[in-house]
C-alpha cells in the first residue's frame, strides 16, 4: 500500500507542477478572463479544483474519525452543481488568494494521504 500511495503522491506532484509551469507565462489578465471553459476563467477553474481537493481533505478527516464523508458523497452525486456553486462563491477572488488556496489545500491533501498511506 505504501508503494501505491507514493506513486499517487508523485502523480499529484507531477500534475500540479505541470499545471503551474503551463500557467506561469500567462499574464494575470489571461488568468482572470472568462471563456477558458464556458464562462469560467482559469482562476475560476483553479478555485473549483481547490474546492474539490478541500472536500477530499474533509472526507479523509471524517473517515479518520470513523464518520461517513457526506459532503464529498453529495458533491460526487452532483458534480456539476458542486462546480457551479463553488465557482459562484469564489468568483472575483484575488488571483494571489486563488493560488495560495490552491497550494495550501494541496499540502493538506498530501498530509492526509500520507497518513492513510
Amino acid at each position: 500500500m505504501a508503494h501505491v500511495m507514493e506513486q499517487l503522491l508523485d502523480k499529484l506532484d507531477n500534475g500540479r507542477e505541470q499545471l503551474l509551469i503551463a500557467l506561469e507565462p500567462l499574464p494575470d489578465e489571461a488568468l482572470l478572463t472568462p471563456g477558458a471553459v464556458g464562462d469560467w476563467s482559469i482562476a475560476d477553474l483553479l478555485a473549483v479544483l481547490t474546492a474539490w481537493e478541500a472536500e477530499m481533505v474533509t472526507a479523509l478527516l471524517k473517515l479518520d474519525q470513523g464518520k461517513k464523508p457526506e459532503r464529498l458523497l453529495a458533491a460526487l452525486a452532483n458534480p456539476d452543481e458542486f462546480n457551479r456553486q463553488r465557482a459562484a462563491e469564489t468568483h472575483g477572488r484575488p488571483l494571489e488568494r486563488v493560488f495560495d488556496d490552491l497550494m495550501q489545500v494541496r499540502l493538506q491533501l498530501e498530509e492526509w494521504l500520507d497518513i492513510f498511506g
